[in-house]
């Protein structure tokens, strides 16, 4: 007997259409997401640690902007009763801009109470409040699954890696099938049966989250487009009477595209000057045999900046932000597709410069307008 620790992802289907709300959270007026199946196979001596459901939504407003004062958030486990929970305060001010919000519910007790076997149907609701009926639209929701287990005994396991996407220097483009930073994009989705070790994989998920400065400006509304290589187009329309920029989030949950090969990611705008620094991570959650003889490990580990200005201007005035990476697993370690994942607000034009190393000199450089 060993007990282990591990996190894993599954994420709802998104709205990309615009949703009523109401002026009070009356239970009436639920936006209801698509039931997905979540795999858990580790089922000895399981428990669930932290189970987090995690909403992001943008507004929709078409002449004011509204206050949100709240949310209610439900989840479904198979034929279970719906469990809700109402996030409100005194409610959220708002300016005049449009806005995007993240409500994170913990659903650990539920889970740990109706999650009894490998797999479940999973479905949740969400019902905003604000104080005048209103609309929001590119509604998310991701699970972020950590538990505890026996692994032995498993006839199978189950994992989540996180394969980034590097991201444009400037806008998107506006043609149709445009490859994220250029012809150097194509390949970056990697081909997932080679490039995960494991034998016997079955892939449970496969989804996209996008992230970029949506560049919202003019009072014009506009859309993001995306495929991957020359596979059928979706995207999300932005509401932008309000005239103002705002974070731009969107998760893409994907199935159908060959993974014997490797793929691009386009992205494109129906405007010029919009989606500044669009890039993307790859989520894969997918099971495997417990006889496989080499795993891929994907790893998050925070980069401590200190919370301070960036003030270098040269390379010779640059800030130096470092961490110690422990890999502790014995033979040959390779290391895959790696990226860092860089937020930063600025209040005028300015350019971005990253280069990393480690017990060498740097290996690379990286331009950010």
């Amino acid at each position: 007997m060993a007990f282990r620790v591990k996190t894993v992802e599954y994420n709802l289907e998104t709205f990309t259409a615009l949703r009523s709300t109401v002026t009070a959270l009356a239970g009436t007026n639920y936006a209801t997401f698509n039931a997905q199946t979540f795999v858990i196979p580790e089922t000895t001596n399981r428990t669930f640690r932290s189970v987090e459901m995690i909403v992001t939504l943008r507004d929709a407003e078409t002449t004011t902007a509204r206050r949100f004062d709240g949310i209610r958030m439900g989840i479904q486990i198979d034929a279970v009763a719906f469990s809700d929970l109402d996030l409100t305060g005194t409610g959220i001010a708002n300016t005049g801009d449009h806005y995007v919000l993240t409500f994170v519910r913990d659903v650990t007790s539920y889970f740990q109470t109706n999650f009894t076997g490998s797999s479940h149907s999973i479905v949740a609701r969400i019902e905003p409040e604000t104080d005048v009926a209103s609309n929001i639209n590119n509604i998310t929701c991701k699970f972020r699954i950590t538990y505890e287990y026996d692994d032995v005994g498993p006839s199978e396991y189950v994992k989540t890696v996180r394969i980034p996407i590097e991201s444009n220097f400037g806008y998107a483009g506006t043609t149709a099938n445009s490859n994220i930073r250029g012809s150097s994009s194509i390949g970056q989705i990697p081909a997932l049966d080679t490039f995960l070790p494991e034998s016997g994989k079955t892939y449970r998920q496969i989804w996209f989250e996008m992230m970029a400065a949506d560049g919202g400006a003019a009072a014009t509304d506009f859309s993001g487009i995306y495929a991957v290589s020359s596979g059928a187009t979706t995207g999300v329309g932005l509401e932008q009477a309000l005239n103002t920029s705002v974070w731009f989030y969107h998760q893409w949950v994907y199935s159908g595209f060959n993974t014997s090969s490797g793929h691009d990611l386009q992205f494109w705008s129906s405007l010029a000057s919009r989606f500044e620094r669009f890039g993307a991570v790859m989520g894969v959650t997918y099971t495997y045999s417990p006889s496989s003889t080499q795993v891929m490990n994907s790893m998050l580990i925070p980069m401590n900046t200190w919370g301070r200005s960036i003030e270098g201007t040269t390379a010779a005035d640059q800030d130096v932000f470092y961490n110690n990476l422990y890999i502790q697993e014995p033979g040959t370690i390779s290391l895959k597709q790696s990226a860092i994942v860089f937020f930063w607000n600025n209040g005028g034009a300015g350019n971005l410069t990253f280069s990393v190393s480690g017990s060498k000199a740097a290996t690379g450089s990286q331009g950010v307008v």
